[in-house]
């Protein structure tokens, strides 16, 4: 690796997973990276060992914008995430080291906040058995399925991203929403996410871990962009709140409203976003199958 990118390796000699887990992919949420930097510390203090395996800990997946606390520098490293034999931009340099040692992981997992206030959750892009069980053995209580279902038309709007990158090698991924930027509560979210990481993988002593909780599962349905200018929110809706068939979500002077389809939920909703812009998105709430 570079001086830009700078990673920490823990390994044992027992047979295992080998865990990767990146902090900071965007500079404007920090909690990933004071997670890592928590967890690492604890490993070198010896007070955490691991038992099996081995983790490879990446705090801050892109320093210069961590640095000016803003989500990127040049390009979103979320949407340039792929082996760059030419890199140009900032972010394509770092997706060119960091993919590397996504190709040598067995697992990814990827620690993010959301601009809106909300709970945490965990983006579940694919469906197979290894994910599912990864997925909802991570101890968030809200798990959001059917993300690249829902982008199929919009495919540029969503392409290059990291889970979609370790899926294509083979590796199981998700990536975790982990609070609202500024939250405070979001940097311990995302510690215990890497901790049940850990055990569910067999890589550390369970003894004392909390009981699995089951996980409400949220599966994506409609993208809604703002039509013109001139349209408002009703309210301000909140992340994962509740909104009922044909219930009013956002208006104009002109009398037009736009409703919601069926019984759902608002997903990320983006309060300044502009004419043509993601605004926020329709879910529905799933049971869990046992």
């Amino acid at each position: 690796m570079s001086d830009i990118i700078k990673s920490y390796h823990f390994e044992t000699n027992i047979p295992g997973p080998h865990l990767l887990v990146f902090g900071a992919v965007h500079g404007n949420e920090p909690c990933g990276s004071q997670a890592a930097i928590q967890c690492i510390g604890d490993l070198e203090a010896g007070k955490l060992a691991l038992t099996a395996g081995s983790l490879t800990i990446v705090p801050v997946c892109n320093p210069a914008a961590l640095e000016k606390n803003q989500r990127f520098l040049e390009q979103n490293l979320n949407r340039v995430f792929k082996t760059h034999a030419e890199p140009a931009a900032y972010e394509e340099h770092l997706a060119h080291e960091l993919t590397a040692l996504v190709d040598q992981c067995d697992v990814l997992l990827d620690l993010h906040s959301q601009g809106s206030e909300g709970k945490p959750f965990v983006f579940q892009d694919y469906e197979d058995e290894k994910t599912e069980g990864f997925a909802q053995a991570l101890g968030v209580g809200t798990i959001l399925k059917g993300w690249p279902e829902m982008f199929a038309s919009e495919a540029d709007l969503n392409a290059g991203d990291t889970v979609g990158y370790a899926h294509w090698q083979g590796k199981t991924a998700v990536l975790v929403e982990c609070g609202q930027h500024s939250d405070p509560q979001a940097k311990n979210v995302a510690y215990k996410t890497i901790m049940n990481s850990m055990i569910h993988l067999g890589m550390l002593d369970a003894t004392g871990a909390a009981d699995r909780i089951i996980p409400e599962i949220i599966r994506a349905q409609k993208i809604v962009t703002v039509p013109d200018e001139g349209w408002t929110l009703r309210q301000k809706w909140g992340h994962l709140q509740d909104v009922g068939k044909d219930q009013v979500l956002a208006s104009n002077a002109a009398g037009q409203e736009l409703k919601a389809p069926c019984d759902g939920v608002v997903i990320l909703p983006k309060y300044a976003a502009k004419k043509g812009e993601e605004w926020f998105y329709l879910g529905i709430r799933e049971v869990l199958k046992p």
